[in-house]
């Protein structure tokens, strides 16, 4: 999700620059640039009142598609009863010709387009994955292949290569989901922190 924040958060940064080079004064943009891409549901009044005056100004431009596309991806994830419903919600999004707007909204399509959405969905068909957990590759093992995901603590995430093991980088959780047509094998392992004398297995 940091890929999309960060287009999210570009694009209207690149508006500004181009308005900016036009000689036109952008200070309500910079003011508002947090509130945009922060969930609606979380806005103040203060808020709500802001961006009705920057959308009086700004309707029709890469501001208003910003907050509309946000509110699209977010519900493909939270509003998603599977994965299958999920894919569906992804491939109607894409149906709609966002990556024609601007270079960052065709970076984030091109994400969601990757092999990387089913991985970020699988919390929705596995709940013992949490959805903060983050895969990291394909891996083989025991001849298998398998889906990594592993959760730090508080949350935090890092990058684990292929020839590094999970208990070797101090991961505190652990999942393994078997590729199949199934609904595959599921484990999971409680890992000690900076323990890298055995495996969970």
């Amino acid at each position: 999700m940091k890929i999309i924040h960060y287009h999210l958060n570009r694009a209207p940064a690149e508006y500004r620059r181009k308005l900016r080079e036009g000689g036109i004064d952008t200070l309500d943009v910079w003011q508002a640039r947090w509130i945009i891409l922060k969930n609606i549901e979380d806005w103040i009044f203060k808020e709500h009142i802001m961006i009705e005056n920057l959308l009086s100004c700004y309707k029709g431009t890469i501001i208003e598609d910003i907050l509309i596309l946000k509110q699209k991806i977010k519900d493909i994830f939270l509003e998603s009863k599977s994965q299958r419903e999920a894919q569906e919600r992804r491939d109607e999004l894409l149906e709609e010709d966002w990556h024609l707007k601007t270079k960052h909204f065709a970076d984030i399509v091109k994400f969601l387009s990757s092999p990387y959405f089913k991985y970020m969905t699988t919390y929705l068909d596995y709940p013992q994955i949490p959805k903060s957990g983050f895969v990291t590759c394909f891996h083989p093992w025991g001849g298998n292949r398998y889906r990594r995901f592993m959760k730090r603590q508080k949350d935090s995430f890092r990058y684990c290569p292929s020839n590094t093991m999970p208990w070797q980088m101090g991961y505190l959780e652990f999942y393994l989901i078997q590729d199949g047509d199934g609904p595959g094998e599921r484990r999971k392992g409680k890992i000690t922190k900076n323990s890298s004398s055995s495996s969970p297995y």
